[in-house]
């Protein structure tokens, strides 16, 4: 077993139900996209049966989205927070962001998940429209008061713009399935603001 697989096993049996459903949903919608993601594949891989799943949630879609808004809470915790921690300096934020950025990238389980079901849903499932654009303006909000703090306002171009970096990074290490794509991104970014 992989140190990997052992960590997800240990956080498994700590997880209620729903909490697995949302975990292993995640990763399938990451993996198979939203339509190539069946109830059934989603009830196996959490060892309950399908009725459990509709038990738990309605829909396969209220299952994404609330996987959806589980991933955001994550970042808001995991990520964004740094930009209102008074205890370190502007540099100590910009060096964690790359940081957490980074390790979000390649360790999250299901961080592939916005792209996803933003290339595959957004057009034909209207539900799913105001969430992932919550998603991406936090993300944008967030990399701007970032570098606000380090006293170099930013405007909501380049925010964009080191956005796409970073999900243009991550689409190629979905690609590539090499990681170094987010650490060159991040890097890149911050050595931009460096200077």
């Amino acid at each position: 077993m992989t140190q990997n697989e052992n960590k997800e096993q240990f956080v498994e049996t700590n997880m209620t139900t729903k909490e697995k459903i949302v975990f292993h949903a995640g990763k399938l919608f990451s993996q198979h996209g939203y339509h190539g993601t069946s109830l059934d594949m989603l009830a196996k891989a959490c060892g309950v049966k399908k009725p459990s799943l509709l038990h738990h949630y309605a829909s396969k879609q209220e299952i994404a989205l609330n996987t959806f808004k589980n991933l955001q809470n994550y970042c808001e915790k995991s990520i964004f927070a740094i930009a209102h921690d008074e205890a370190i300096t502007c540099q100590e934020k910009l060096q964690q962001f790359a940081v957490n950025v980074e390790h979000f990238f390649t360790e999250h389980p299901y961080s592939a998940l916005p792209s996803a079901l933003a290339t595959e849903v957004v057009d034909s499932i209207e539900a799913f429209n105001q969430p992932i654009q919550c998603y991406f303006d936090t993300w944008q909000k967030f990399i701007k008061q970032i570098f606000i703090t380090k006293q170099q306002k930013i405007e909501d171009r380049t925010a964009s713009q080191y956005l796409n970096q970073i999900h243009g990074a991550l689409l190629m290490q979905r690609i590539y399935h090499c990681p170094s794509y987010i650490k060159h991104a991040c890097q890149q970014i911050f050595n931009t603001e460096q200077h």
